[in-house]
């Protein structure tokens, strides 16, 4: 009997003797209670910061916080009901575990859906910049590759398209081309002739560019960085473009303010080498037997300094006559005439071995004259040519352009010519075969060197009055 009357006395839910027994309040349930509204105002806080900045809502520091600590509140909710239920009345704090548990649930839901539409939007938005990038490159047009540059610059560094476009390769050349070293190239130089670069651009409209991955938008220097795979088809080779884009802020109306940060060939082995098509082999054996022919000429004209069979090399060569009279002197005022270069103020020859018209950019347009008179005093037979053999330096790496006319291939190889101590310059050098006998290395002539760009060599202050051997030794070392 005096047990009926004790369990008369507990609380409907198994509490003690009365609903004003002492019960202790669950740890646990404190601690879900504390996540789930820790978690619900870091959400709150977040959605109003992303309001007044008028910038979307990705958290400062590891953004999964809002998927991992609201797990660890689920999980001290249910935990902390079990055990309460089964206290026998000795603990307390359902009520606060129930709306931890909530709270976190409601956490992950909200913040998955956003996180989840925002990086699908990002992923849209990024993939669009990459196309129009690709896009640009396909084109080929001058404008357009130096518009691709520029999408490789942080926003703040740009030049501005639509008052600036009128001079826009001199300020290229001068604000992003610079280099330390007498040998190496520019930013703007090297973009122009990576492998990316070249070929997309050769392969023009032929070429296919998917997207094939995509990584998670993480929080870099105030902005989103993504890192983004493109497989991409052209008519010489077939690769993978590892990319990693960044952009300025979070509310982005506008594709210019993302940028590449860097772009690289990725292969399945892990290098960075294509996978040529049929066709890309055949160019690839076509380079190495023009590249071959630079070699033989410049290390003709260079160390030899024997312009008759320099001379041979050219498209307009020919064999110095054995006897003396008419036919000398016709084929020395040829050969003359081919390696002189033709000052602003006089007409060029239709044939020369350097051709500065049309002029493309220079970084200080009163560099061309004297650099004109220092580029003549290097070919000149009179002079017996430049004074060392690594005066002309072909980019081994690059990919050259090619074109087809009037059945003649024309290939363009990328070098570096260095007037030393005075000037460096970015030369094209124009070798063509006929396009039957491209795969035969004697149906390969040079044609002549396009000066693309130069600006003063940047010599050290030791070397500034040294001699020719110290300069040469100097810009072996540096290569």
């Amino acid at each position: 009997m005096a047990a009926g009357l004790g369990d008369l006395g507990r609380g409907a839910d198994g509490s003690g003797p009365g609903s004003d027994e002492y019960r202790s309040l669950s740890a646990l349930a404190l601690a879900s209670f504390a996540i789930g509204v820790g978690c619900t105002c870091l959400l709150a806080l977040g959605a109003l910061v992303s309001l007044t900045r008028a910038s979307t809502l990705f958290l400062p520091g590891n953004y999964m916080v809002l998927v991992v600590i609201p797990l660890v509140g689920i999980f001290l909710g249910f935990l902390s009901i079990v055990r309460i239920r089964n206290s026998d009345g000795l603990l307390s704090g359902v009520s606060l575990a129930r709306t931890g548990l909530i709270l976190s649930v409601l956490s992950i839901i909200l913040y998955g859906a956003y996180h989840g539409g925002m990086s699908l939007a990002l992923r849209m938005r990024t993939d669009a910049f990459v196309q129009k990038w690709f896009t640009l490159l396909a084109n080929g047009k001058d404008e357009m590759i130096d518009e691709a540059f520029i999408f490789t610059l942080s926003p703040e560094s740009r030049p501005n398209l639509a008052q600036e476009r009128s001079n826009l390769r001199a300020m290229l050349e001068i604000d992003h081309n610079s280099s330390s070293d007498m040998v190496m190239s520019g930013p703007y130089t090297t973009f122009l002739t990576s492998p990316i670069v070249r070929l997309v651009r050769q392969s023009g409209d032929k070429v296919t560019f998917t997207l094939d991955s995509c990584s998670e938008p993480m929080i870099v220097d105030n902005g989103f960085q993504m890192e983004i795979d493109y497989k991409v088809t052209t008519t010489l080779a077939n690769f993978n473009v590892q990319m990693q884009i960044h952009g300025a802020s979070s509310n982005i109306p506008d594709i210019r303010k993302w940028h590449i940060k860097g772009a690289r060939i990725r292969a399945p082995d892990g290098s960075q080498n294509p996978d040529f098509t049929p066709e890309g082999v055949k160019y690839i054996k076509r380079t190495v037997l023009a590249r071959n022919l630079l070699h033989e000429f410049s290390s003709r004209i260079g160390p030899q300094r024997d312009f008759d069979k320099s001379f041979q090399l050219t498209a307009s060569g020919e064999i110095r006559p054995s006897t003396p009279g008419g036919p000398l002197d016709a084929y020395q005022k040829k050969r003359d005439a081919f390696f002189h270069i033709e000052s602003a103020k006089a007409p060029s020859p239709p044939q020369r071995i350097g051709r500065l018209d049309p002029v493309r950019f220079w970084s200080n347009v009163d560099l061309k004259a004297p650099f004109v008179d220092a580029l003549d005093l290097c070919f000149s037979p009179a002079t017996q040519g430049p004074p060392n053999s690594t005066w002309i330096n072909p980019q081994q790496e690059t990919y050259p352009m090619t074109s087809v006319k009037d059945g003649m291939l024309e290939m363009r190889l990328d070098c570096k010519l260095t007037l030393m101590p005075v000037f460096g310059a970015q030369v094209e050098a124009v070798l063509v075969a006929p396009l039957a006998q491209a795969d035969q290395s004697s149906a390969w002539k040079l044609s002549g060197f396009d000066i693309i760009s130069a600006r003063p060599l940047q010599v050290p202050p030791e070397m500034r009055n040294a001699t020719p051997e110290m300069l040469y030794k100097g810009l072996r070392k540096s290569k």
